[in-house]
């Protein structure tokens, strides 16, 4: 009889037995999958939101405020701002411009003092960047040449104000003197990183011009590339883009892919070392799950390794015997584990995991996780998961081949 035909009666015939083997493969790999389909939701959406409210995916600005950020240079400025857009999006590869004007400030209510930071923004332009009519979750968005402002809703409950209610913010300007404006509250936004939606007010562009003493001239321009841009190319579009400012006569500026800032770049690559250590530690807790429970179920064979071996079974043949029941327990383990854990990902995909204060607002990372199943991992999870298992199976089995029937025959 072929061994595989051996093994495959051996499965059927200890169905409580396989059942255990399966489960244990299943639960391990179940938990790997999921782990691995949640970070990379988190990493999927640090990215996003980074590009969004921080740096677009190439952010020009005046090239002197990394040095001196420390001390709000707001006098920093990109002049000539209409002319900036227009030359950018001429650059190959850039699909939109996006110019904002942000002035951090203080306004005082009654005894008490809350920091905020105003964003001025061309609605239509910032609607080319991200999805900011979805974080609308109440009222409406201000209107150009309106002292209006829409305000995030965690804002919104520190200040104790609604639509309808005015407030005076204190800043300063780019001709480093103090002015102040009153705003209507005419809309909530609920933006997606906690911190922004602490501290952000949106206002019309013209608005945040007036108010910082700024004709014509943004804190920075944002940029979108184009689709069809090569993943990873936003360093040569940044490069690109600042050549043709410099050759136009902007040489204050400097142009810098999102990835290659570094308080960006450096959140990126802490979260990858998180990443791997977390994927690395479910690894071996899950490894060690499979491998307990398959050495376990062929330790408590040793009377079966006996039986077979007086009838003529020699040792190469117990143990790939062992070894293809190992392989067939564990493929369907790993399978049944896998497709749960990327049907339990879809589903948390669309509805969300609510994390709460388990995020540091610190992040530039959401409350609410979408995890992102990734089929790279997913393929490794599967192939690791029936891998392990199969070993696991050889090992103990190789030892008990070795033990002569008589003593295997004793076993308890």
């Amino acid at each position: 009889m072929k061994l595989s035909t051996i093994a495959f009666r051996n499965i059927s015939r200890n169905r409580r037995r396989s059942l255990l083997s399966i489960t244990a493969i299943a639960v391990a790999s179940l938990s790997i999958t999921g782990l691995f389909s949640l970070v990379e939701g988190m990493r999927i959406e640090l990215a996003t939101n980074i590009q969004s409210y921080s740096t677009g995916e190439v952010r020009i600005r005046h090239a002197d405020v990394d040095r001196f950020e420390i001390l709000n240079p707001v006098h920093l400025t990109v002049q000539d701002a209409s002319a900036v857009m227009t030359i950018l999006e001429g650059v190959e590869g850039v699909a939109a411009t996006v110019p904002r004007v942000e002035f951090p400030g203080a306004i005082f209510l009654d005894d008490d003092t809350v920091r905020a930071v105003g964003v001025g923004i061309d609605l239509e332009r910032e609607r080319a960047l991200h999805d900011i009519d979805a974080r609308l979750v109440a009222g409406r968005f201000a209107e150009a040449g309106q002292n209006e402002a829409v305000v995030g809703t965690r804002l919104a409950r520190e200040l104790d104000l609604g639509i309808g209610e005015r407030f005076t913010i204190l800043t300063t300007t780019a001709l480093r003197g103090s002015n102040a404006m009153t705003f209507e509250i005419v809309g909530l936004i609920d933006l997606p990183v906690p911190a922004l939606a602490a501290t952000w007010f949106l206002v019309p562009i013209d608005r945040a011009q007036h108010l910082m003493r700024m004709p014509d001239q943004v804190s920075t321009v944002l940029t979108r590339l184009e689709s069809r841009t090569p993943v990873g190319s936003a360093g040569a579009v940044a490069a690109a883009a600042e050549a043709a400012l410099h050759a136009t006569g902007h040489e204050t500026l400097s142009a810098r892919a999102w990835n290659d800032i570094s308080e960006t770049y450096s959140l990126i690559e802490t979260f990858s070392i998180i990443y791997d250590i977390i994927a690395l530690f479910f690894f071996v807790l899950g490894s060690s799950v499979v491998i307990n429970t398959t050495m376990m179920v062929v330790y408590e064979r040793t009377r079966e390794i006996g039986t077979l071996s007086a009838m003529g079974m020699g040792g190469g043949q117990l143990i790939k015997l062992f070894f293809l029941e190992g392989l067939y327990l564990s493929v369907a383990g790993a399978a049944v584990g896998v497709a749960l854990g990327v049907v339990l990902s879809l589903v948390l995909g669309v509805t969300g995991i609510n994390m709460g204060d388990a995020i540091s607002i610190e992040m530039e990372i959401g409350t609410v996780i979408h995890p992102v199943v990734n089929l790279r991992s997913t393929v490794v999870v599967f192939f690791y998961s029936v891998a392990v298992a199969s070993i696991a199976a050889v090992l103990p089995a190789r030892k008990a081949a070795r033990i002569s029937p008589v003593e295997a025959l004793r076993a308890v």
